[in-house]
């Protein structure tokens, strides 16, 4: 008896000098997302800011949830990432494909032709938008993302919009890489306070590559190819009040 009790008290002991685990903070912060255009109607002029490819759903800014991470966030890289779920949130975003600047060998029978039709506006209700900011080189991406960018600074930046369609069948994803999917353009990338930022593919310089894949039910991709070049210019002013601070910044 002595004996089990010496090893229960020397456990206890042991037990009251490990420190508590402090709960872990969560990888991605909170932002909002406001596209300069809402969804209005295939190729609806946007006052003063041409015509947005790239639009929202007719409801306003996007915020982060919490309860399933879906939403408008700055991921644990520090990119800016919009993420939709089917099943999730009651939101998406627009994809206008009416602008065609290049087309493809599967014109007619292109993956996302089959899925949405021809020249198609896609609401993204399964998918998701997501930068690499790109160093100083212009190359190599910055570490640190979007966080990472000076302020009062515009850099060149990937921008990938990757969607599904519903039956799971088709899966689309938008490029501006320029160095990798050509003649793609990257977009821009401007920091204006330690919590404002805007993300931009401007007028002239907003070619994306259109890849498409067909998906089994297992999720696996495959023939994937290129299936023509979009001009797809949009602007989202991105905030980020949990950004922590950084030399030069204000706000």
């Amino acid at each position: 008896m002595i004996k089990y009790l010496s090893v229960s008290l020397l456990l206890a002991g042991v037990a009251a000098t490990i420190p508590a685990v402090a709960a872990k903070p969560p990888k991605n912060l909170a932002a909002t997302g406001t596209f300069r255009c809402d969804a209005g109607l295939p190729g609806e002029p946007c006052p003063g800011a041409g015509t947005d490819r790239v639009r929202d759903d007719g409801q306003g800014t996007y915020d982060f949830l919490l309860s399933s991470g879906e939403g408008s966030q700055i991921n644990d890289v520090g990119e800016y990432y919009l993420w939709m779920q089917s099943g999730g949130q009651p939101r998406s975003f627009v994809v206008d494909l009416s602008s065609q600047v290049e087309g493809a060998d599967c014109d007619g029978n292109c993956y996302y032709q089959q899925a949405w039709g021809t020249l198609p506006t896609i609401n993204v209700a399964d998918g998701w938008l997501r930068t690499n900011v790109l160093a100083g080189d212009g190359v190599s991406e910055l570490n640190g993302g979007l966080l990472a960018l000076p302020c009062n600074e515009t850099r060149d930046s990937r921008l990938l919009i990757t969607f599904t369609n519903a039956t799971k069948t088709v899966s689309s994803s938008l490029r501006w890489y320029a160095d990798a999917f050509s003649p793609s353009n990257d977009v821009k990338v401007t920091r204006h306070s330690r919590t404002a930022f805007t993300i931009e593919a401007p007028d002239g310089e907003a070619q994306a590559v259109l890849m498409g894949s067909a998906l089994n039910r297992q999720g696996k991709l495959s023939g994937t190819r290129q299936e023509g070049v979009f001009d797809m210019p949009f602007k989202l002013q991105v905030s980020v009040p949990g950004a922590p601070a950084k030399a030069g910044c204000a706000g």
